[in-house]
């Protein structure tokens, strides 16, 4: 698809350049007769589509520019909006590792960031509903059935929390682990 695309605007490119040398608006090389016309006429056709080229080329780095700008911009938002979130919010791995977290859960689990990052979701939960836990999170991550999980947080006090659980799995291409969005309300 974008070889095709490139092809035609080479193509236009080339068009264009031909049509400037035509109108005698490039003076790449003076005029020349005899045999040599002819190669003459091509290198500077040539030139000017080289020109024009360069310039489609800086036209195009400037736009990267730009949407990499924007791309670290909306990033930053992001993981702004991650991290202030109302509610808890934990991305993990397909073993249950937490790989990422919200200022909300370390809230919820009385816990730093860094304490809580390598540590399972289950390390958490209340020891009544450990093995409910469990089997119910198993049990959606497989069938993502988008049904909701409630069950008790423990914090290192040993206060508890009854939160409801929503899993989505974060499809990503290239991932070489799959990962999943926790997301925990207080009920």
């Amino acid at each position: 698809m974008y070889r095709e695309l490139y092809k035609q605007k080479f193509v236009e490119l080339r068009k264009k350049a031909e049509d400037t040398v035509a109108q005698g608006q490039s003076s790449a090389f003076p005029p020349v007769t005899g045999d040599i016309t002819g190669l003459q006429h091509e290198v500077s056709v040539q030139q000017v589509e080289l020109e024009m080229q360069h310039d489609e080329l800086l036209r195009t780095h400037h736009a990267l520019g730009e949407l990499r700008l924007q791309a670290e911009r909306e990033k930053r938002q992001y993981q702004q909006l991650f991290n202030i979130a109302p509610v808890g919010l934990l991305v993990l791995d397909d073993r249950g590792v937490i790989v990422k977290c919200n200022q909300a859960f370390t809230q919820m689990v009385n816990r730093a960031q860094g304490v809580l990052m390598g540590r399972t979701l289950a390390e958490f939960v209340a020891p009544r509903d450990r093995m409910n836990f469990d089997v119910l999170c198993k049990q959606e991550i497989k069938n993502r059935s988008g049904s909701r999980i409630d069950f008790c947080l423990s914090d290192k006090n040993g206060n508890t929390t009854l939160v409801r659980l929503r899993i989505t799995p974060l499809d990503e291409e290239g991932a070489r682990q799959k990962e999943f969005l926790m997301t925990l309300q207080e009920v």
